[in-house]
């Protein structure tokens, strides 16, 4: 499209039309380009100047596109969309614009100065650190806030340039100046020492970014500071308090009870005041916090309020969190909870019980969890269960051992979880629950549950345990023989050893898997593992799948050099599921061909098994890799592709950079092409020492005042 077609179409009704003529602007070259871009760029319609904005950035290579883009910046052009566009556009150009904006600042006004200092701000080139610190200086005060706004996104990049300049500002005597500051190291994560803004806390202008820096800093001075805040404060004030103390108690586990502390020496009008709203406010997000807050009450009531929010969806988080940061004071409220049979947060509250009732400690919570077990709600039974096997006793086998029949699945599995915890910790009594069990009756699964945690022999002969096993290995339930060979995992003599070979011919492929894994598992007296050679075999002559993948693992458990040649050929020729499962198990054999068995799989057919080999490859320190790995950058699939860059991204290396950039000129995949522009960040930044972060900052502690 010539020049005067693109601006006759630019004057369209029609906004698509515009676009179109738009993005037809990027083959125009010279300075011919301007006057229709600059038209564009002021387009009432938000996707025609989006897409000039894209146009504009695309033209960097014309000398006279940014010079122009610049040029809106001074008076008389009262078009806000141009001048915002434009802003974009200028960024966009990086440190060239900050080249130029630095020759032409002068000639701005003070609207020109803020708009250049928008346009700093979004370049994310550490060049504009210095010219923004200039204007910090600026005698316009928008311009200098503008500047201090600036300075924080570039700084996103730059932190440890930043910051410094940032702390320095909190002297100023402009308050706009300070807020801006303040502000802007909240959003960096800066941590400020509450000495140097506790006097803030009073100034309206200063209060709301004095409050969230001393939430996040969470200085032991401030706890009684904001707690006395929430005694006096209204409106959004108290709301930006309550959100400061939830900051402050999340800091670390240690803040709660600081808070708490600070709570004790105020009336109970304002403990009051906090059950009321965690219980009954309005506004949702309101009441989330002073749910939260809740945890720093440290009382019953403040238990049995959270006991009863519970069941709001809305807060049941906040609720759980409150209850966990109470500890020992939830205890009596959740289990009067759990007494007062089945409800729709019984089953949460004895998960809690669980988490905060120190084992042996609380024999009332025991025998509550006991009572649970009688419940027809699976969820509720399952639970418990959870909780007994850290808790229970003794006096629990029993009546855990009776739900390992339980028709729920899920019952089922915590029973035997729980028979296995309390077996653990009660060897003796354990030994004796099952010391008259039979391997073909119903308290099987109990007796090999237990010999497979008591270390000690539960039955008295030497070789009775291994022939109680084995014998189990004809039971009717599959869920027994598997637990059977769970146990004999543990057991290396030649018995052993033998029956779980003969599992591996078991009608049930759940079964045959776990024979394999326990094979993987057996260890002789010094350490090596007895089924290496019955893996070899089953791997070499089975054609079940499955089963091969699992034998595979279990080689990968077993971390025998001599299964690498059979490994290898795996990962070369396998069937995909085989083939991952072998690069897997490579990755876990000391052996110097480790590599070289490695490297086979980035030519596997199977797109996932090249992403297995890649992703274990990249964390060999072998010199062979990076080139393989680069190689990868041409694969036909763009998924292996896109992990090839991310992997280079972290590895680095010579001529990685050039590599990168010439793939990232024909890549036209989307996602390929942010994980090249990715790598390539990170291989510049890992080169200057700068670190970048892609996620929120983490909380840092402050420079000085302390």
């Amino acid at each position: 499209m010539e020049v005067v077609q693109i601006r006759e179409a630019l004057r369209s009704v029609d906004p698509e039309a515009r676009r179109v003529a738009t993005a037809a602007l990027a083959e125009v070259s010279g300075v011919g380009v301007v006057e229709p871009l600059l038209c564009a760029l002021g387009d009432e319609d938000w996707r025609v100047r989006t897409e000039a904005i894209a146009v504009a950035v695309a033209l960097a290579d014309n000398p006279a596109v940014l010079p122009a883009l610049i040029g809106v910046f001074q008076p008389g052009d009262d078009n806000v969309g141009r001048r915002n566009a434009a802003v974009e556009a200028v960024a966009g150009f990086g440190a060239a614009a900050v080249d130029l904006l630095s020759v032409t600042l002068p000639a701005l006004d003070a609207d020109g100065r803020k708009l250049a200092a928008e346009a700093l701000g979004r370049s994310g080139a550490d060049a504009a650190l210095v010219l923004l610190r200039s204007m910090i200086g600026d005698v316009d005060p928008n311009v200098r806030v503008a500047a201090v706004e600036a300075l924080v996104q570039v700084g996103q990049t730059s932190v440890d340039t930043a910051v410094p300049v940032l702390e320095s500002l909190l002297h100023e005597p402009d308050p706009m100046l300070r807020l801006a500051a303040l502000t802007g190291l909240n959003d960096l994560g800066v941590a400020v020492p509450f000495v140097r803004i506790a006097t803030w806390l009073e100034d309206p202008v200063l209060r709301v970014a004095a409050l969230v820096a001393a939430g996040r800093r969470a200085d032991p001075e401030a706890a009684p500071v904001l707690v006395a805040m929430l005694d006096g404060a209204r409106g959004a004030v108290r709301d930006h308090v309550v959100a400061a103390l939830v900051d402050f108690v999340r800091a670390s586990p240690q803040s709660h009870g600081i808070v708490r502390a600070g709570f004790a020496g105020l009336g109970a009008a304002v403990a009051a005041s906090v059950l009321e709203q965690a219980e009954r406010g309005e506004v949702v997000e309101r009441r989330r916090r002073f749910v939260v807050l809740l945890g720093s009450l440290g009382s019953a009531a403040a238990a049995r309020t959270a006991v009863r929010v519970l069941a709001d969806q809305r807060v049941a988080g906040e609720a759980e969190e409150a209850l966990l940061a109470l500890g020992d004071v939830a205890v009596g409220p959740l289990l009067e909870h759990v007494a007062a049979g089945s409800s729709p947060t019984r089953a949460l509250c004895t998960e809690l019980l669980g988490q905060l009732a120190p084992p042996l400690e609380h024999p009332a919570v025991v025998a509550g969890l006991r009572a649970v077990l009688e419940s027809s709600v699976p969820e509720e039974v399952a639970t418990a269960l959870g909780a007994l096997a850290t808790l229970g006793d003794a006096t629990c086998l029993g009546p855990v051992a009776a739900r390992l029949g339980d028709p729920s699945p899920w019952v089922r599995r915590a029973a035997m979880a729980a028979v296995s915890g309390i077996a653990a910790r009660n060897e003796v009594a354990a030994a004796a629950f099952v010391a008259n069990a039979r391997p073909d009756g119903d308290e099987t699964l109990a007796a090999v549950l237990v010999m497979g945690v008591v270390r000690d022999r539960v039955r008295p002969g030497e070789h009775e345990e291994v022939a109680f096993l084995s014998q189990a290995l004809s039971h009717g339930d599959p869920l027994v023989r598997r637990t059977a060979l769970e146990s004999l995992a543990y057991r290396a003599e030649p018995a052993a050893v033998e029956a779980v070979v003969f599992a591996l011919s078991d009608e049930e492929p759940t079964v045959r898997a776990a024979a394999a894994r326990a094979l993987g598992k057996m260890r002789s007296a010094a350490g090596h593992c007895v089924g290496v050679e019955s893996l070899l075999d089953l791997v070499s002559r089975s054609t079940e799948l499955e089963l091969v993948a699992e034998a595979v693992r279990a080689l990968g458990e077993a971390a025998a050099p001599r299964a690498l040649p059979l490994l290898r050929q795996q990962v070369r020729d396998g069937a995909p599921m085989v083939a991952v499962a072998a690069v897997e198990a490579v990755a876990r054999v000391p052996s110097p061909e480790r590599v070289d068995a490695l490297l086979e799989g980035i030519w596997h057919d199977d797109v996932e098994v090249v992403k297995a080999a890649l992703q274990r490859l990249a964390e060999e320190g072998d010199a062979r890799v990076r080139p393989h790995v680069t190689a990868c950058l041409d694969h036909d699939a763009w998924d292996v592709r896109r992990l090839a860059a991310d992997l280079l991204g972290r590895r680095g290396g010579e001529g990685v950079t050039s590599r990168l950039k010439t793939r990232l000129a024909r890549e036209a995949e989307p996602l390929v092409r942010q994980a090249i522009q990715r790598a390539l960040v990170e291989i510049e930044s890992s080169s200057s020492g700068i670190r970048r972060t892609t996620t929120s900052p983490p909380i840092r502690g402050g420079s000085g005042g302390e």
